[in-house]
């Protein structure tokens, strides 16, 4: 699916809900030790406990927050010690308390 995306052999847009659910939706799949292996990777974290279960698109109670209605992650995944949130952009773009678009220095030095 995603090659097909990427080559545009499908009439799917390239939206990042599409990207997020095709990517992350085959990684769910996985045994449950490959799901944490990678996200002890992409954390550089082995404290996260196992890996407990994941939802697309929740919808949560906007309060708090700029939306007017609800604020829905792309993925919410939920580990004995932690939870992650991801939310895929297709523009990266600095927004004031929001988002920053970092440079892969201070991703280095953050790391």
């Amino acid at each position: 699916m995603i090659q097909a995306i990427k080559h545009g052999k499908t009439k799917i847009e390239k939206k990042e809900d599409t990207l997020s659910s095709s990517f992350f939706g085959l990684l769910f799949y996985m045994p449950k030790e490959i799901i944490n292996q990678f996200f002890i990777e992409i954390t550089k974290n082995n404290e996260i406990g196992e890996y407990l279960n994941h939802e697309f698109w929740s919808h949560w109670n906007s309060i708090g927050t700029k939306n007017k209605y609800y604020v829905e992650p792309d993925i919410f995944v939920r580990f004995e010690k932690i939870d992650i949130i991801i939310d895929t952009y297709k523009e990266r773009i600095t927004i004031d308390k929001y988002s920053y678009v970092a440079n892969l220095d201070e991703v280095k030095e953050n790391d």
